[in-house]
């Protein structure tokens, strides 16, 4: 049903087009989307508030502000269960902001198939707040706060950005601060100070027997996804099938293998690029014995997600060879991506 007045219309069913303003006074429409709405095309809004499961096909311009409450019971399993999708990422001119229920039991990071928000395209604004959200693509902020979410991409923040329990490829930013233990897929992300781990933040993993910590299980750190999947890493003795982004001893702090922790004592002083500032980047490089597998794993992680960004705009045999090269694919790292970005591909099938 759309729902229209002069200041607010309301979607929650198929519009087959964009959601545009076709005269001047619309402009300061605020749109509100409701579960079950599937809009065609783009859409522009002063104001956005979608709630519940539903699809955008093209790009979402707000205004002021974005406000996001995705489904609250999901399971990626269920037939019936569909995300809060966007195909084509978000701008707002002050804020995005997602909410979520505090009695929320899990989130993209701990399970695979828990996407109830998905973002295939850049998540732009001054000011962003992500949660139990999958970005396909990069955020870009003035300010941003990453907490239990999945960033394929960069986070490109120019004053603060605060991780939480989130896997990203990297981050360039002015301060950093993690809390809990984070992800990072590409060993090298920059910032204007030295990052700053937020052990008072992190959630002490009390599920573990305290016999089964190592001394630091509480410390706050990022884990370089990489080198998880060497014969002592985080695998261990059960083997690359247990390897995952949901790593259950990575997310509790019972993970006994030191060498794919990133910390503050791998934070090496650089500069950015041109050489006319100082800064500090969090990297593994300089551990790393095999750089030449790396660069072959960055290079079809790029592919990957550089060909799920436009999937919509190929063929179905494309469609199809993409499909089936990835879909069974034997890397631990890819099978994952894949795994996160299934959703949303399989909407513009």
């Amino acid at each position: 049903m759309v729902q229209p007045n002069k200041l607010n219309v309301t979607i929650s069913n198929r519009v087959p087009s964009s959601v545009t303003p076709s005269k001047s006074a619309e402009l300061l429409r605020d749109v509100r989307l409701e579960d079950g709405f599937d809009i065609g095309g783009s859409l522009y809004a002063y104001n956005l508030d979608a709630s519940g499961s539903g699809i955008c096909r093209g790009s979402v311009f707000a205004r002021r502000e974005a406000t996001l409450h995705p489904p609250t019971v999901f399971d990626g399993n269920a037939v019936n269960d569909k995300p809060m999708s966007f195909q084509a990422g978000i701008y707002a001119g002050q804020v995005i902001t997602t909410e979520i229920s505090s009695s929320k039991s899990t989130s993209p990071v701990e399970t695979a198939s828990h996407t109830p928000l998905i973002i295939r395209g850049d998540v732009t604004a001054p000011r962003v707040r992500l949660e139990n959200a999958v970005v396909v693509g990069s955020v870009r902020a003035d300010n941003a706060v990453i907490k239990d979410s999945i960033i394929l991409g960069t986070a490109l923040v120019k004053e603060r950005l605060q991780i939480d329990n989130s896997v990203l490829i990297s981050y360039n930013a002015g301060q950093v601060e993690l809390a809990g233990r984070n992800t990072i897929i590409f060993p090298y992300a920059i910032s204007d100070t030295p990052p700053r781990f937020d052990t008072e933040r992190t959630k002490p993993a009390a599920s573990v027997p305290k016999e089964d910590l190592p001394g630091d299980a509480n410390e706050a750190w990022g884990r370089y996804l990489g080198l998880c999947f060497a014969e002592t890493g985080c695998g261990g003795a059960e083997g690359l099938d247990a390897v995952a982004i949901a790593c259950e001893r990575h997310l509790t702090g019972s993970c006994p293998y030191t060498d794919v922790r990133v910390r503050t004592s791998d934070v090496r002083t650089t500069s950015r690029s041109g050489g006319e500032s100082e800064a500090f980047a969090l990297t593994l490089v300089d551990r790393l014995m095999n750089t030449e597998e790396m660069y072959e794993t960055l290079d079809d992680i790029t592919t990957i997600l550089r060909t799920a960004s436009y999937f919509n705009n190929f063929d179905d045999s494309a469609k199809e060879m993409f499909k089936v090269k990835y879909e069974n694919n034997t890397s631990p790292l890819i099978s994952m991506l894949y795994g996160i970005i299934k959703h949303s591909i399989e909407e513009t099938s």
